[in-house]
């Protein structure tokens, strides 16, 4: 079967000309949905039936639509134009000065664009004469064959190490490694063979920096073509850096695809509802108003009013409020409620005594199997809960560590400080409080989150919410 294009249905790989047809009663059949033939031998068959191109015996397709054929004839030239690149990849690795620039190039194979012609016209086989996969090494600073390199177990092993003192020596993270740049970084090292010469700091930083922009640049442009097609959705994203600016991420979503546009710094802007909007409509004018089908930004109270007027400015977009935000108001409305923020305050403190003492962290973890308290989120409101959660599922150990004998012969089980965070755990409303506020935060009303969302405009929403929250309590 032709692996070109295919995605997972299931957890097996499907084709996306599957769509066209189904499995035949025997084995490799395949039943085209058109014109109700059954063609022989595979998916790979069917695509030639599709894109009524001759093959062997297969007949063309006459009743298909053109979406049909033009999704075989693009699934096939896939297919071609990455068997070219390997066959490209494989002949330069064979060349005694192999030019890197040759491989992955998109030069068509064939004639009027399409690779389609040479493939169907004659099928070539492999030469069976095996010297042609080696590097001859009768000339001074040829690359050394193929086999000589292979099989040399010591040379690898230096390779290795390098590789792993340059994460090591430079501070990078372990897991870049399974970055694909860097299987791209060693698969083009490979193909250089011996002789190459390292890029210095200015070509990294100057010429091949800026045509890795024009690169991502290029990229982009070819996303446009998808927002053409399919519309897209413009996110704004707010943060502040470390000097304390104000900045401002446009990120476009379509088809699947994130895209970063650009960032502005609006630490010199007075972010009102005006301003704010100009800033979102000159995004949408980037984009193409007609190409935007709605514009999401965070909750404020000026992102709001800035929605509405853009939405009075062009009235083929929606403007909407982002989930992750509506979400933290909510947790933070609910942590003003009294009885919740006294239990919220009171499991801060427990958390802050413990891990301000290194000495009661320590025996902490050895009663809760190395599980911290904390857990980080992507909010301050949402750390509260989370942390609250965590005290629940770890209480039965934190009492047990504070009845045990190494805690009771310390110094800190005098100290008053400790004696208020003794009495909260062992306090029976507290877990029964804790309980509740996470039943009903985390599971009950997130049901009302996603099925009212929709429904409502998010200062109406977040009313909504608050009123479901306290006639449940």
């Amino acid at each position: 079967m032709d692996s070109a294009s295919t995605v997972k249905v299931g957890g097996k790989k499907r084709d996306p000309c599957w769509k066209h047809g189904r499995p035949g009663p025997k084995r490799g059949d395949v039943f085209c949905n058109h014109c109700k033939k059954i063609v022989k031998d595979g998916i790979n068959r069917f695509k030639y039936h599709l894109a009524k191109i001759q093959c062997r015996d297969t007949t063309s397709c006459t009743e298909c639509t053109e979406e049909a054929t033009r999704d075989a004839i693009a699934t096939l030239e896939a297919y071609d134009q990455r068997k070219a690149t390997k066959k490209r990849t494989t002949e330069a690795m064979a060349a005694p000065r192999a030019d890197l620039s040759s491989i992955g190039s998109h030069t068509d194979v064939g004639t009027s664009g399409s690779s389609l012609g040479p493939r169907i016209q004659a099928k070539g086989t492999l030469d069976s004469n095996m010297e042609n996969f080696f590097i001859p090494c009768n000339t001074p600073g040829a690359q050394p064959g193929f086999l000589g390199t292979a099989w040399n177990k010591e040379a690898h092993q230096q390779a290795k190490v390098a590789c792993a003192r340059f994460f090591i020596y430079n501070d990078v993270p372990f897991n870049a490694i399974s970055s694909p740049s860097w299987d791209q970084l060693v698969t083009a090292l490979t193909v250089a063979g011996k002789g190459f010469k390292s890029p210095s700091r200015y070509e990294v930083s100057g010429p091949l920096l800026q045509d890795e922009v024009q690169n991502t640049h290029a990229l982009v442009e070819e996303q446009r073509t998808i927002w053409e097609k399919n519309g897209c959705t413009i996110l704004s994203d707010g943060w502040t850096d470390g000097r304390n600016r104000t900045l401002i991420n446009f990120l476009v979503a379509s088809g699947g695809q994130l895209v970063f546009l650009k960032s502005i710094d609006a630490s010199n802007e007075v972010k009102n509802a005006e301003t704010l909007c100009n800033m979102l409509d000159e995004v949408v004018m980037d984009v193409g108003v007609q190409n935007v089908i709605q514009v999401v930004t965070d909750n404020a109270a000026a992102y709001v009013a800035a929605g509405r007027l853009l939405m009075a400015r062009h009235l083929t977009l929606f403007w909407s409020p982002c989930a992750a935000h509506c979400l933290d108001l909510l947790l933070e409305d609910i942590g003003k409620l009294s009885w919740v923020k006294k239990v919220v305050e009171d499991g801060r403190n427990i958390t802050k005594y413990i891990y301000n003492h290194t000495w009661v962290l320590n025996l902490m973890r050895e009663h809760t199997e190395g599980k911290d308290l904390v857990r980080s989120g992507v909010t301050r409101f949402a750390t509260n809960f989370l942390t609250l959660q965590s005290i629940l599922a770890t209480l039965p150990n934190l009492k047990r560590m504070f009845v045990s004998e190494r805690w009771l012969g310390s110094p800190y089980a005098i100290e008053l400080e400790a004696e208020k965070v003794v009495i909260a755990i062992f306090d029976t409303n507290f877990a029964k409080i804790v309980e509740e506020i996470i039943n009903v935060s985390f599971e009950t009303l997130i049901d009302d989150l996603l099925f009212n969302f929709l429904i409502f405009q998010s200062a109406d929403f977040v009313r909504f919410f608050i009123s479901r929250c306290r006639n449940r309590w």
